[in-house]
């Protein structure tokens, strides 16, 4: 609000809905949204959703930054993707982002019911921070389905093209 009453526009990346990252503080975290929200003068959202949730601005979709990726060829495997069972996966699907509420765990189990039938050693390796509030789902997929689940954590994003070019 200080910044907008010197006459200086404020524009609010909206890229998350940050009320669900925190559901035993979701009032307060609601709260500060909002705040911001009304601080700012523009809103920019990365979707559709979260542009309606903001109920107004613009929407700039997420993209990926192609000059860190074009030219990739595939390179050694990963430390991540040699241990275990995915060292033995010929084929990799990958999820990158953050592990919450977001990522249907549903549509994640039946992927790996597939896959635990499936003879071509394919696995899914989930490579982002896990959130407490899906901690214990995930590591009941994680028990479930060990030779086809990989829980990386977090990669730092210089790392991540060759993660990625191995999915």
């Amino acid at each position: 609000p200080a910044i907008r009453a010197m006459g200086i526009p404020v524009v609010y990346d909206l890229n998350d809905l940050h009320p669900h990252f925190y559901p035993a503080a979701r009032d307060e975290a609601e709260q500060m949204f909002r705040k911001l929200l009304d601080s700012a003068t523009e809103v920019v959202a990365s979707s559709a959703a979260l542009n309606e949730e903001a109920g107004r601005g613009i929407i700039i979709g997420n993209g990926v930054d192609l000059e860190t990726f074009r030219g990739r060829e595939d390179g050694p495997r990963p430390e991540e993707l040699t241990r275990g069972p995915a060292g033995t996966w010929n084929r990799t699907v990958m999820y990158v982002g953050s592990v919450d509420d977001r990522l249907d765990l549903g549509i994640l189990r039946r992927t790996l019911e597939s896959l635990a039938a499936d003879t071509t050693g394919t696995g899914v390796a989930l490579v982002g921070r896990v959130f407490d509030h899906v901690r214990g789902a995930v590591r009941s997929l994680e028990e479930a389905f060990p030779e086809n689940l990989l829980l990386t954590g977090r990669i730092p994003n210089p790392r991540l093209p060759a993660m990625m070019s191995h999915a």
